[in-house]
């Protein structure tokens, strides 16, 4: 019989290295687009008491974000309706998880109480 003599320290220390890597790669997700869909789900929750991407909020013209190609991914996936970047828009959910958007949600609401920017805290 072979035993593993590693010492629970560094298994520690390996699990550690590896957590934090993902963390600062926001959670896996190290695409541009996916930190800007969970930062308009916060607003979102926010300012319209909602988990759906609303295309009215403020910052989805301030950061350029296609709202549009949300509501169409939406509408192609959930409602099996085909791919039109050119349908009214419309609040709709994300693929996404609301994890994170729910753990900003405290940062966001902090920034309008300290009447700064909440791209300067979330994000």
């Amino acid at each position: 019989m072979f035993t593993h003599t590693v010492s629970k320290k560094m298994m520690l220390l390996v699990f550690a290295f590896f957590y934090f890597i993902n963390v600062l790669a926001s959670g896996g997700h190290i695409d541009r687009y996916d930190g800007i869909e969970s930062f308009l789900t916060t607003e979102s929750m926010a300012l319209k008491h909602t988990a759906k991407v609303d295309p009215t909020i403020p910052s989805v013209e301030s950061l350029h974000f296609n709202v549009n190609y949300t509501v169409a991914y939406y509408k192609y996936t959930v409602e099996k309706k085909p791919f039109d970047q050119n349908i009214p828009l419309e609040p709709v959910y994300t693929v996404r998880s609301l994890l994170i958007s729910a753990v900003a949600l405290p940062f966001y609401e902090l920034a309008l109480v300290l009447s700064v920017s909440p791209l300067l805290l979330v994000s």
